[in-house]
């Protein structure tokens, strides 16, 4: 898995024109990080009020999980 670090940062790098690639990678990650994991503990939070228990929870958590280890295969 770390070995997939490596070569994404040079290709998220190489992205973009020399002009515009530390604030063009940099604005996409974290933005990205954001969007998909800024709303996470709400969502959990609502499933968890809403049906009282955390069994709502577990299929978030797998798709989560697996989108996290099929991004990390190289």
């Amino acid at each position: 898995m770390m070995t997939c670090y490596g070569p994404q940062a040079a290709m998220i790098a190489e992205s973009f024109t020399p002009r515009l690639r530390y604030s063009g990678s940099s604005l996409g990650y974290q933005l990205a990080s954001i969007i998909a994991g800024g709303p996470s503990p709400f969502i959990a939070t609502a499933l968890f009020a809403t049906f009282n228990s955390s069994f709502p929870i577990a299929p978030i958590s797998f798709f989560a999980g697996s989108s996290a280890s099929w991004r990390s295969r190289c």
